[in-house]
């Protein structure tokens, strides 16, 4: 994330590099020369010079560096990124109140042995700011970031007493009119006792910010040793940002701190959590070294804090300086410049950063595994919670589909140990026994009442009767069962975890190949690292998440699902077992959907769908989101609806936002609109997929509800 924002600009800024900031043409000189130059808005606030790689090497020149002077300091930089067009050099170590003194950088090579002088580029910061507005003043989201900037500059030149013309001097009046306005809304995340550490040793003092090339954050604490000391600094996600073990640490008077200067602009809001601990095993510590002296001791460490650069501008507004006007002035300056840089990040970003990460977050969150069990081949002791069956551990945990009340909303996580597991005989062994049920075949009964799931009487008519879901036998056993993932609940394979669901045409009546799937979904879930073969059933993967929980998050990786091509029912050979679709997905208001590297095969000739997604058929199908990113969607023949989108809701307004990302399509689309008496829409975007046919089809509309689809870094078929 540090880096991300730097390259969405630098794309940004240097399309077109030559004669893009007004760089000259250099035709005076022999030696090597610079194609290009642009802002760079990393951690810090920075230039980057272009060489292009094929007029470099074409002239034979080797080893380019670049000598800078800047503030009567003169610097050689050696170290420079390559690309595939560009030698890239930049130049770092300019502080906010420094926007308007030049830099002057001087590209120099070896030719013959010898090292020539070549171009020369004299600009600063706000110069360039200045030729981006220019340049790109119909981008609205960059123009305000870039007018934030050097706002943000301009204040700071006002309370450190720069005497520097304003970075804001040489704006015209419509370029000075893209700056943030409005006083930000600020607000404060410090919580000393974030995680609370009883009889901790440390104790946190407080924190200073400190504006720079880039904004700091030191933390101040008290501790009565520093040896065997580890602090630890994460995000939201539990992600490392940084670690310090004793030789990182300074002393302050009766204090100890710190300083964190991992803040890009965007993240001048973010919260960031930091804890200490004692007499770690210097494993965990990388490449960091432990003093040996301290080792072993059992210090209890410290609570955990929660800060942020916004929680600090809070606080400062009223600490009754004599500067104190000009001191919020550049906080508030900070934090506008901070919110344009969040939202320029959020637009520019690949479309499907904001959904993924969204998805994963939901499961990251450290308290999830509050339930742990396993699943292995053969029982083992040593683990808690363990089951040979993973239907059966399905059921335990109020995965029951027709349990009314599906009250276990517990965060649940399943390792599942490597293996090949039999799924219909798992359920076989849940349903029927020898005893009861002699021919071993799965049917569904059709003399009990209920009201849900309808299933046709006989092969001659199109006559439908309900079934009853809790119907049992007289020995009190189920007749009629199907285990659902429940809500909350995590599977992660553990190794290879191959899942099997294949039944024998005479092992299963049609009515039943109607409705099972191994994987029946109830709410939100994650699965990871697991293979799906399935045939004669309804789908490989079903989500049957209608208005039972709204905003479910649903998030699979490197889940592969196989659909084989169903059988005829030996009772009723004129219809065939199970569907023919692999993926069945219906979604709920407010929920997000995302398939990561996931693979989607179905080997039908029959035209039927690999995925087939819809809005909810119930009251609330509303807005939901589907993300398909580096997945691979395919059917034996390619056809044009591999993929099928479809409004379900007769009446009420459903919006459905499909990203197709990096994903690979054997075939084409499908929007289709299924007796829709209300508003239904779909907005598709396809990211770096190759074209794809998209057809349109209704059953009894006109077709005129709205499709949108768009195209990033990619084109129709």
């Amino acid at each position: 994330m540090k880096r991300l924002i730097a390259v969405l600009l630098t794309l940004a800024l240097a399309a077109g590099l030559v004669p893009a900031f007004g760089v000259p043409a250099f035709a005076e000189t022999a030696g090597p020369v610079f194609s290009g130059h642009s802002l760079v808005l990393e951690n810090d606030i920075a230039i980057r010079y272009y060489v292009s790689r094929a007029a470099f090497d074409g002239a034979d020149f080797t080893e380019p560096q670049v000598n800078f002077s800047f503030k009567g300091t003169d610097s050689v930089a050696t170290e420079y990124v390559t690309t595939e067009e560009n030698y890239c050099f930049i130049f770092r170590g300019v502080y906010a109140h420094e926007m308007t003194i030049p830099v002057t950088a001087t590209l120099t090579a070896l030719s013959g042995g010898t090292r020539v002088t070549g171009s020369t580029i004299t600009t600063s910061v706000e110069k360039t700011c200045r030729d981006t507005l220019a340049l790109h003043g119909d981008d609205v989201t960059l123009c305000r970031l870039i007018a934030d900037l050097l706002v943000y500059g301009a204040k700071s030149q006002a309370y450190f007493g720069s005497e520097e013309p304003l970075a804001t001097a040489n704006l015209t009046a419509d370029q000075l009119s893209f700056a943030s306005s409005a006083t930000p809304e600020l607000n404060s995340v410090l919580n000393t006792r974030f995680v609370e550490v009883p009889g901790a040793d440390v104790e946190w003092y407080g924190a200073n910010l400190v504006l720079k090339d880039s904004v700091h954050l030191k933390f101040y604490f008290k501790a009565p040793t520093t040896e065997s000391l580890l602090i630890t600094l994460t995000d939201e996600s539990g992600a490392v940002l940084a670690s310090y073990t004793e030789k990182d640490v300074t002393p302050s008077g009766d204090y100890y701190r710190i300083c964190y200067d991992g803040f890009n602009a965007a993240e001048l809001r973010k919260t960031i959590y930091a804890k200490v601990s004692y007499g770690l095993d210097p494993a965990m510590l990388g490449d960091k070294e432990l003093p040996v002296a301290g080792f072993g001791m059992e210090g209890v460490g410290s609570n955990t804090l929660s800060y942020s650069v916004e929680s600090y501008a809070v606080a400062a507004r009223n600490l009754g300086r004599t500067d104190q006007e000009k001191l919020n002035a550049l906080l508030d300056a900070m934090m506008r410049y901070g919110v344009s840089a969040e939202k320029y990040m959020e637009e520019a970003a690949h479309p499907s950063d904001k959904t993924l990460v969204r998805a994963q977050h939901y499961f990251e969150d450290p308290a999830f595994d509050e339930e742990v069990y396993y699943v292995g081949a053969s029982r083992d002791d040593t683990k808690p919670n363990e089951s040979t069956s993973l239907v059966s551990l399905l059921l335990d945990l109020d995965g029951d589909a027709y349990n009314a009340d599906n009250n276990n909303q517990n965060k649940k996580t399943i390792y599942v140990d490597e293996g090949e597991y039999d799924f219909f005989a798992e359920y076989m062994a849940e349903v029927y026994d020898a005893e009861t049920n002699p021919h071993g075949r799965l049917v569904i009964p059709l003399d009990t009442i209920t009201t849900s799931y309808y299933l046709e009487v006989a092969n001659t008519t199109s006559t439908f009767l309900p079934v009853d879901k809790n119907a049992v036998n007289a020995d009190g056993q189920k007749l009629w069962l199907n285990a659902f993932v429940p809500h909350n609940t995590k599977i992660i394979g553990l190794g290879s975890v191959t899942v099997h669901f294949e039944p024998e045409a005479d092992e299963i009546s049609y009515g039943a190949s109607r409705t099972w799937s191994p994987f029946n979904i109830f709410g939100s879930v994650m699965i990871e690292n697991i293979d799906v073969v399935a045939h004669n059933c309804r789908y490989a993967l079903h989500n049957d998440d209608h208005n039972r929980y709204l905003g479910t998050v649903q998030y699979y990786k490197d889940f592969n699902l196989t659909f084989l091509v169903s059988d005829p029912d030996p009772a009723q050979t004129k219809r065939v077992l199970g569907f023919s679709q692999t993926v069945g997905f219906g979604v709920n208001d407010d929920s997000i959907h995302v398939f990561d590297q996931c693979t989607i095969y179905n080997n039908t000739t029959e035209g039927k769908y690999a995925y087939y997604g819809h809005n909810a058929s119930g009251t609330n199908p509303g807005e939901a989101e589907i993300l398909l990113t580096r997945c691979n969607i395919s059917t034996a023949n390619a056809n044009p609806k591999t993929i099928r989108l479809q409004t379900l809701s007769k009446t009420n307004p459903g919006h459905v936002i499909t990203t197709i990302d990096r994903c690979t399509v054997n075939g084409g689309l499908e929007l289709h609109v299924y007796y829709a008496e209300t508003i239904q829409s779909f907005d598709v975007t396809f990211v770096e997929t190759p074209g794809m046919p998209i057809t349109h089809a209704g059953d009894g509309k006109d077709n005129t509800d709205p499709y949108t689809v768009k195209y990033v870094d990619c084109s129709p078929a």
